[in-house]
Protein backbone atom coordinates (compact mmCIF):
# COMPACT_ATOMS: atom_id res chain seq x y z
CA UNK A 1 0.00 0.00 0.00
CA UNK A 2 1.07 3.57 -0.65
CA UNK A 3 1.50 5.85 2.35
CA UNK A 4 -1.39 8.19 1.30
CA UNK A 5 -4.22 5.68 1.21
CA UNK A 6 -5.08 5.49 4.97
CA UNK A 7 -5.78 9.28 4.98
CA UNK A 8 -8.87 9.13 2.73
CA UNK A 9 -11.09 7.06 5.06
CA UNK A 10 -10.16 9.41 7.89
CA UNK A 11 -11.22 12.52 5.96
CA UNK A 12 -14.52 10.91 5.00
CA UNK A 13 -15.18 10.03 8.61
CA UNK A 14 -14.43 13.58 9.75
CA UNK A 15 -16.75 15.04 7.08
CA UNK A 16 -19.59 12.74 8.09
CA UNK A 17 -19.09 13.64 11.73
CA UNK A 18 -19.18 17.39 10.94
CA UNK A 19 -22.33 16.96 8.88
CA UNK A 20 -23.96 15.07 11.72
CA UNK A 21 -23.02 17.83 14.19
CA UNK A 22 -24.40 20.52 11.86
CA UNK A 23 -27.65 18.61 11.44
CA UNK A 24 -27.98 18.22 15.19
CA UNK A 25 -27.35 21.95 15.70
CA UNK A 26 -29.92 22.88 13.06
CA UNK A 27 -32.50 20.54 14.58
CA UNK A 28 -31.99 22.01 18.04
CA UNK A 29 -32.18 25.53 16.65
CA UNK A 30 -35.46 24.71 14.89
CA UNK A 31 -36.99 23.20 18.03
CA UNK A 32 -35.95 26.21 20.17
CA UNK A 33 -37.33 28.65 17.61
CA UNK A 34 -40.58 26.68 17.52
CA UNK A 35 -40.92 26.85 21.30
CA UNK A 36 -40.18 30.57 21.42
CA UNK A 37 -42.59 31.25 18.58
CA UNK A 38 -45.35 29.33 20.32
CA UNK A 39 -44.90 31.25 23.57
CA UNK A 40 -44.87 34.58 21.73
CA UNK A 41 -48.01 33.62 19.80
CA UNK A 42 -49.87 32.70 22.96
CA UNK A 43 -48.73 35.94 24.64
CA UNK A 44 -50.06 38.00 21.74
CA UNK A 45 -46.58 39.11 20.66
CA UNK A 46 -47.33 38.55 17.00
CA UNK A 47 -44.28 40.22 15.47
CA UNK A 48 -41.89 38.30 17.72
CA UNK A 49 -43.79 35.06 17.02
CA UNK A 50 -43.64 35.74 13.28
CA UNK A 51 -39.87 36.17 13.46
CA UNK A 52 -39.29 32.94 15.43
CA UNK A 53 -41.72 30.84 13.41
CA UNK A 54 -40.03 31.92 10.20
CA UNK A 55 -36.84 30.28 11.56
CA UNK A 56 -38.41 26.89 12.34
CA UNK A 57 -40.36 26.86 9.06
CA UNK A 58 -37.17 26.68 6.97
CA UNK A 59 -36.43 23.69 4.76
CA UNK A 60 -33.46 22.71 6.95
CA UNK A 61 -35.76 21.92 9.88
CA UNK A 62 -37.31 18.51 10.52
CA UNK A 63 -40.53 17.85 8.65
CA UNK A 64 -42.76 17.75 11.72
CA UNK A 65 -41.36 20.99 13.13
CA UNK A 66 -41.39 22.68 9.74
CA UNK A 67 -45.03 21.69 9.12
CA UNK A 68 -46.30 22.97 12.47
CA UNK A 69 -44.26 26.16 12.25
CA UNK A 70 -45.55 26.79 8.74
CA UNK A 71 -49.17 26.58 9.88
CA UNK A 72 -48.55 28.78 12.90
CA UNK A 73 -46.62 31.29 10.79
CA UNK A 74 -49.53 31.60 8.34
CA UNK A 75 -51.93 32.14 11.27
CA UNK A 76 -49.72 34.74 12.94
CA UNK A 77 -49.05 36.55 9.65
CA UNK A 78 -52.78 36.82 9.06
CA UNK A 79 -53.35 38.32 12.54
CA UNK A 80 -50.39 40.71 12.52
CA UNK A 81 -51.65 44.22 11.64
CA UNK A 82 -49.74 46.49 9.27
CA UNK A 83 -49.60 50.26 9.20
CA UNK A 84 -48.84 52.88 6.55
CA UNK A 85 -47.87 56.34 7.85
CA UNK A 86 -48.40 59.21 5.40
CA UNK A 87 -46.63 62.38 6.53
CA UNK A 88 -47.36 65.79 4.97
CA UNK A 89 -46.11 69.31 5.62
CA UNK A 90 -48.38 72.35 6.23
CA UNK A 91 -48.68 72.89 2.45
CA UNK A 92 -49.88 69.30 1.90
CA UNK A 93 -46.66 68.03 0.28
CA UNK A 94 -45.32 64.58 1.21
CA UNK A 95 -42.51 64.52 3.77
CA UNK A 96 -40.03 61.77 2.92
CA UNK A 97 -37.44 62.20 5.69
CA UNK A 98 -39.59 62.15 8.83
CA UNK A 99 -38.77 59.93 11.80
CA UNK A 100 -41.69 57.74 12.90
CA UNK A 101 -41.76 55.94 16.27
CA UNK A 102 -44.40 53.79 17.95
CA UNK A 103 -44.27 53.96 21.74
CA UNK A 104 -40.71 55.24 21.42
CA UNK A 105 -39.58 52.36 19.17
CA UNK A 106 -38.36 53.36 15.73
CA UNK A 107 -40.86 52.41 13.04
CA UNK A 108 -39.43 54.20 10.00
CA UNK A 109 -36.67 56.72 9.30
CA UNK A 110 -38.07 57.62 5.88
CA UNK A 111 -41.73 56.72 5.29
CA UNK A 112 -41.89 55.24 1.80
CA UNK A 113 -45.56 54.25 1.67
CA UNK A 114 -44.93 50.59 2.48
CA UNK A 115 -46.95 48.77 5.12
CA UNK A 116 -45.02 48.04 8.31
CA UNK A 117 -45.97 45.22 10.75
CA UNK A 118 -46.94 46.65 14.13
CA UNK A 119 -48.21 45.13 17.38
CA UNK A 120 -51.92 45.27 18.08
CA UNK A 121 -53.21 47.44 20.90
CA UNK A 122 -53.18 51.09 22.00
CA UNK A 123 -50.07 53.01 21.01
CA UNK A 124 -48.64 56.51 20.71
CA UNK A 125 -47.48 57.33 17.20
CA UNK A 126 -44.91 60.14 17.08
CA UNK A 127 -43.67 61.81 13.91
CA UNK A 128 -40.70 64.18 13.94
CA UNK A 129 -39.10 66.40 11.35
CA UNK A 130 -36.26 68.83 11.94
CA UNK A 131 -37.97 71.98 10.72
CA UNK A 132 -41.56 71.23 11.73
CA UNK A 133 -43.37 70.71 15.02
CA UNK A 134 -43.49 67.06 16.22
CA UNK A 135 -46.87 65.34 16.21
CA UNK A 136 -48.14 62.71 18.62
CA UNK A 137 -51.26 60.67 17.87
CA UNK A 138 -52.82 57.96 20.03
CA UNK A 139 -54.02 55.06 17.88
CA UNK A 140 -55.72 51.73 18.57
CA UNK A 141 -54.50 49.02 16.16
CA UNK A 142 -56.57 45.85 15.89
CA UNK A 143 -55.48 42.32 15.08
CA UNK A 144 -55.82 41.44 11.42
CA UNK A 145 -55.97 45.11 10.37
CA UNK A 146 -53.94 45.32 7.17
CA UNK A 147 -52.54 48.37 5.42
CA UNK A 148 -54.22 50.90 7.68
CA UNK A 149 -53.23 54.40 6.54
CA UNK A 150 -52.67 57.05 9.19
CA UNK A 151 -52.20 60.56 7.81
CA UNK A 152 -50.15 63.01 9.85
CA UNK A 153 -49.82 66.68 8.92
CA UNK A 154 -46.94 68.43 10.63
CA UNK A 155 -47.43 72.06 11.51
CA UNK A 156 -44.98 74.90 11.16
CA UNK A 157 -43.12 75.86 14.34
CA UNK A 158 -44.66 78.59 16.41
CA UNK A 159 -43.07 81.98 15.96
CA UNK A 160 -41.37 83.14 19.16
CA UNK A 161 -43.41 85.70 21.01
CA UNK A 162 -41.41 88.86 21.46
CA UNK A 163 -42.24 90.69 24.67
CA UNK A 164 -43.54 94.15 23.97
CA UNK A 165 -41.14 96.86 25.11
CA UNK A 166 -42.26 98.70 28.23
CA UNK A 167 -44.09 101.88 27.47
CA UNK A 168 -42.27 104.99 28.67
CA UNK A 169 -43.85 106.84 31.57
CA UNK A 170 -46.05 109.77 30.69
CA UNK A 171 -45.36 113.31 31.75
CA UNK A 172 -47.80 115.32 33.83
CA UNK A 173 -50.22 117.26 31.64
CA UNK A 174 -50.71 121.02 31.87
CA UNK A 175 -54.51 120.88 32.06
CA UNK A 176 -54.57 120.49 35.87
CA UNK A 177 -52.54 123.69 36.17
CA UNK A 178 -54.93 125.47 33.80
CA UNK A 179 -57.88 124.39 35.98
CA UNK A 180 -56.03 125.47 39.12
CA UNK A 181 -55.14 128.80 37.48
CA UNK A 182 -58.75 129.46 36.50
CA UNK A 183 -59.75 128.62 40.06
CA UNK A 184 -57.19 131.05 41.45
CA UNK A 185 -58.41 133.86 39.20
CA UNK A 186 -62.01 133.07 40.15
CA UNK A 187 -61.09 133.19 43.84
CA UNK A 188 -59.39 136.56 43.44
CA UNK A 189 -62.30 137.95 41.41
CA UNK A 190 -64.82 136.63 43.92
CA UNK A 191 -62.83 138.15 46.76
CA UNK A 192 -62.82 141.56 45.10
CA UNK A 193 -66.55 141.37 44.37
CA UNK A 194 -67.23 140.36 47.96
CA UNK A 195 -65.17 143.24 49.36
CA UNK A 196 -66.71 145.75 46.96
CA UNK A 197 -70.20 144.44 47.69
CA UNK A 198 -69.89 144.60 51.45
CA UNK A 199 -68.12 147.94 51.16
CA UNK A 200 -70.98 149.37 49.12
CA UNK A 201 -73.60 148.81 51.82
CA UNK A 202 -74.61 152.26 53.21
CA UNK A 203 -73.67 153.05 56.81
CA UNK A 204 -77.30 153.22 57.94
CA UNK A 205 -77.97 149.68 56.65
CA UNK A 206 -77.13 146.46 58.54
CA UNK A 207 -76.17 143.34 56.55
CA UNK A 208 -76.86 141.11 59.55
CA UNK A 209 -80.27 142.66 60.29
CA UNK A 210 -81.07 142.99 56.60
CA UNK A 211 -82.63 146.45 57.18
CA UNK A 212 -81.79 150.14 56.91
CA UNK A 213 -82.36 152.82 59.56
CA UNK A 214 -83.99 155.95 58.10
CA UNK A 215 -81.56 158.87 57.99
CA UNK A 216 -82.55 161.89 60.01
CA UNK A 217 -83.53 164.89 57.97
CA UNK A 218 -83.53 162.69 54.84
CA UNK A 219 -86.30 162.56 52.37
CA UNK A 220 -88.22 159.39 51.57
CA UNK A 221 -86.53 159.20 48.20
CA UNK A 222 -83.10 159.34 49.82
CA UNK A 223 -84.00 156.55 52.26
CA UNK A 224 -85.38 154.42 49.41
CA UNK A 225 -82.16 154.97 47.47
CA UNK A 226 -80.09 153.86 50.46
CA UNK A 227 -82.20 150.69 50.72
CA UNK A 228 -81.77 149.97 46.98
CA UNK A 229 -78.02 150.52 47.23
CA UNK A 230 -77.85 148.12 50.18
CA UNK A 231 -79.71 145.40 48.20
CA UNK A 232 -77.49 145.87 45.15
CA UNK A 233 -74.32 145.72 47.23
CA UNK A 234 -75.54 142.61 49.05
CA UNK A 235 -76.27 140.89 45.70
CA UNK A 236 -72.79 141.78 44.49
CA UNK A 237 -71.28 140.38 47.70
CA UNK A 238 -73.28 137.15 47.27
CA UNK A 239 -72.03 136.81 43.70
CA UNK A 240 -68.50 137.38 44.95
CA UNK A 241 -68.88 134.68 47.59
CA UNK A 242 -70.20 132.18 45.04
CA UNK A 243 -67.45 133.04 42.57
CA UNK A 244 -64.80 132.77 45.26
CA UNK A 245 -66.16 129.41 46.46
CA UNK A 246 -66.25 128.00 42.92
CA UNK A 247 -62.74 129.28 42.31
CA UNK A 248 -61.52 127.62 45.48
CA UNK A 249 -63.08 124.33 44.33
CA UNK A 250 -61.39 124.62 40.93
CA UNK A 251 -58.07 125.48 42.52
CA UNK A 252 -58.17 122.55 44.93
CA UNK A 253 -59.44 120.24 42.17
CA UNK A 254 -56.64 121.25 39.80
CA UNK A 255 -53.98 120.68 42.45
CA UNK A 256 -55.42 117.31 43.43
CA UNK A 257 -55.65 116.36 39.75
CA UNK A 258 -51.99 117.19 39.25
CA UNK A 259 -50.76 115.16 42.21
CA UNK A 260 -52.94 112.09 41.60
CA UNK A 261 -52.57 112.10 37.80
CA UNK A 262 -50.92 108.72 36.94
CA UNK A 263 -47.79 108.64 34.83
CA UNK A 264 -48.13 104.88 34.28
CA UNK A 265 -49.53 104.44 30.72
CA UNK A 266 -51.68 101.55 31.95
CA UNK A 267 -53.66 103.90 34.15
CA UNK A 268 -55.88 106.82 33.37
CA UNK A 269 -57.73 109.59 35.09
CA UNK A 270 -61.17 110.66 33.95
CA UNK A 271 -62.10 114.24 34.85
CA UNK A 272 -65.78 115.17 34.79
CA UNK A 273 -66.74 118.82 35.37
CA UNK A 274 -69.60 119.31 37.86
CA UNK A 275 -71.80 122.39 37.74
CA UNK A 276 -74.69 123.11 40.09
CA UNK A 277 -76.80 126.11 40.92
CA UNK A 278 -74.95 126.62 44.19
CA UNK A 279 -71.44 125.97 42.87
CA UNK A 280 -69.26 123.73 40.73
CA UNK A 281 -66.12 121.64 40.66
CA UNK A 282 -64.45 118.57 39.17
CA UNK A 283 -65.26 114.88 39.60
CA UNK A 284 -62.20 112.59 39.32
CA UNK A 285 -62.43 108.89 38.38
CA UNK A 286 -59.40 106.59 38.19
CA UNK A 287 -59.20 103.89 35.48
CA UNK A 288 -56.71 101.01 35.52
CA UNK A 289 -55.84 98.64 32.67
CA UNK A 290 -53.66 95.51 32.80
Amino acid sequence: MSPGRPVLPLLVALALASAADATAATKQECISASERGQRARLDGKLIEAQRELAVCARAECPNVVRHDCGEWLAEVTKLTPTLVVAVKDPQGADVMDARVTLDGVLLAEKPDGKAVPVPAGSHVLRVEHGRLRPSETRVVIREGEKGRVIGVTLEAPEAPVKPSPPRPPREHTTLPWVVAGVGGVAMATGGVLTIVGFGGIPDNCSYGAQQCTPLPNATRAENDKALADAKSATTLAYAGIITMTSGAALLVGGLVWHFVEPTDPRQGLIVVPVARADGGGLSLHARFRP
